[in-house]
């Protein structure tokens, strides 16, 4: 994990990386499983616009293509994510996602959700049918890292 987002790398038996699998976008995916023998693995991709989806990766070649996407009444077509970064008072470079409806301004005269975490609890981006919902009626929901980093949000010089 890299920015409080995931990477997936490919090695061979001697431990040289052969090469990065490229994910459909800023996000959480699982590690990549099957047996052994399997010509096929799969994994689990999710962030804050896509439910949690499951791709089938040729370890052959590294090419990924979707094997199973949720069928539930949102769109992730609708939404934008993009990662932003702030400095705590420390200096520390505290990542953060900001999601929004794609038709909307997320720096507007809007309510905002924000998820707070701790600076020793890191969690990475996943879809919530929840907040979806909020989406809809919210202009915007991010997640952080520090709980300080949250509360400056929207202050001048942060």
């Amino acid at each position: 994990m890299i920015d409080a987002q995931s990477r997936l790398y490919q090695y061979d038996l001697e431990g040289n990386r052969l090469r990065e699998i490229p994910l459909p976008a800023p996000g959480s995916a699982s590690l990549p499983r099957g047996k052994e023998d399997d010509e096929t693995l799969y994994y689990r991709f999710t962030n804050y616009a896509t439910p949690s989806t499951i791709y089938a990766l040729d370890p052959a070649t590294g090419e990924s293509r979707l094997h199973f996407r949720p069928s539930i009444a949102f769109n992730p077509d609708d939404y934008v994510s993009r990662q932003v970064f702030y400095a705590s008072k420390d200096g520390t470079r505290v990542p953060m996602m900001i999601t929004h409806l794609k038709d909307r301004d997320p720096l507007g005269q809007r309510r905002l959700s924000c998820m707070a975490m701790a600076a020793l609890i890191s969690r990475s981006p996943q879809a919530s049918i929840a907040r979806s919902a909020c989406g809809y009626r919210w202009a915007a929901f991010m997640r952080c890292r520090t709980s300080e980093a949250a509360a400056n949000m929207g202050k001048t010089g942060t």
